[in-house]
């Protein structure tokens, strides 16, 4: 009986939570959409750390609410957190590559532009724009992801073995000196 009384209290103890998440309120920002291509307007982007101790939803509403307005002040004061100012446009059929070192905002920039995290821009300048292509936009976060096999198992992922190919991904990938390593 004790032990269905703690699986109970458990139970019920999750439901709250998982409720508690679904009342959170999606609020995305707003987008433009357009016919000619891509286009960001003097936005800031940036993640709170409060946010992600307390579970709230990132896609929040815009700099005008009090709350976000100081998490934006926070952020720009310890110059992390986020990517702010952004300006840019991509026109239909160009390409634009991100780089830079880990930690600079290279997915915060992508994420922000999807509405994944907070928007807005500092109280007095011009208002900020986010502008998508009316066709859509496709992102593959990069997220590492390793089956529970071997190494040789993870890149042959349940294709047969070609010990050509197989050695041209080891080289591609910058593993055959590690895979040379485990001996």
């Amino acid at each position: 009986f004790g032990d269905a009384v703690i699986s109970f209290a458990n139970a019920r103890t999750a439901m709250r939570r998982i409720q508690t998440f679904l009342d959170i309120p999606a609020v995305p920002p707003p987008r433009v959409l357009t016919q000619e291509g891509l286009s960001v307007l003097n936005t800031d982007f940036w993640w709170s750390s409060a946010d992600e101790k307390t579970g709230q939803d990132k896609s929040a509403p815009k700099a005008q609410d009090q709350k976000a307005t100081e998490m934006l002040q926070q952020s720009k004061e310890n110059k992390k957190d986020g990517v702010f100012g952004v300006n840019v446009k991509v026109g239909p059929g160009e390409l634009l590559v991100i780089v830079g070192p880990v930690g600079v905002g290279k997915s915060t920039l992508l994420q922000g532009i999807l509405g994944e995290t907070w928007q807005g821009t500092t109280p007095g300048e011009v208002d900020n724009e986010v502008c998508l292509p009316a066709k859509g936009v496709m992102y593959c976060p990069q997220q590492p992801w390793l089956k529970n096999d071997t190494v040789r198992g993870n890149i042959l992922l349940d294709q047969p073995f070609d010990p050509a190919w197989y050695l041209r991904v080891l080289d591609a990938c910058c593993l055959s000196e590690d895979v040379m390593s485990l001996g």
